[in-house]
């Protein structure tokens, strides 16, 4: 059975995910070092959460494909991603116990439904989600303006402790970050990710600030 560095390896995998990052526009990346990210986010979740290898394994296949679809655009980009897997990488996979549920997390990872996904789809979701550090940013954006709170975040926490799963996003200390960070349309993606997942869990959601709950 292949492991997710072995597909992050993969010349399709490779050339996609750089053509991704030529035509996106966007500040963030959503190439090689999205995904890298993103897997990095899973690991630590699964950590937290004693998730077992064998899904793990799953989780961290399903982070490597979920966003090749977006070579030919964003738009359902998660259902592309799903027919691309299916098509060219099913027989590497298909043995796997989570086979199913690695090309429907794929699949609606970009839905921003907040209905009654499984444990392996919220923990995708979150995972992609929580890449917003400056970590993410793509240094020849000629758009600045995209950057604006983005690069004022150096890292992210996450915790468990007792009864609350906590997320606190360390800045650089600038004035007035929580009021910018709020506003942004992204910002509400990462708190339904999470708190969705914290729910799924019966875990109560705490977001912070640089050690401050907001």
């Amino acid at each position: 059975m292949l492991k997710y560095e072995d597909f992050l390896k993969n010349d399709y995998i490779v050339n996609e995910y750089s053509k991704i990052d030529k035509i996106n526009p966007f500040a963030f990346s959503h190439g090689l070092r999205h995904i890298n990210n993103v897997c990095n986010n899973m690991k630590m979740l699964c950590k937290i959460f004693n998730i077992d290898d064998e899904m793990k394994d799953a989780l961290l296949i399903a982070c490597v494909f979920h966003d090749v679809g977006q070579a030919n655009g964003r738009e359902a980009h998660g259902l592309k991603a799903k027919q691309i897997t299916e098509k060219l990488f099913s027989k590497d996979i298909r043995q796997n116990k989570y086979y199913n549920e690695i090309l429907h997390s794929i699949e609606i990872h970009d839905n921003k439904s907040t209905g009654d996904e499984s444990l392996f789809c919220l923990l995708l979701k979150c995972a992609d989600s929580l890449d917003f550090t400056k970590k993410r940013l793509v240094n020849d954006c000629k758009d600045k303006e995209l950057y604006k709170v983005w690069e004022d975040i150096e890292d992210i926490k996450i915790d468990l402790k007792d009864n609350y799963f906590i997320l606190d996003i360390i800045t650089n200390g600038k004035e007035n970050f929580k009021e910018k960070f709020m506003e942004q349309k992204f910002t509400k993606k990462i708190i339904i990710s999470f708190t969705t997942l914290a729910h799924k869990v019966n875990l109560i959601p705490i977001i912070k600030i640089d050690n401050k709950e907001i």
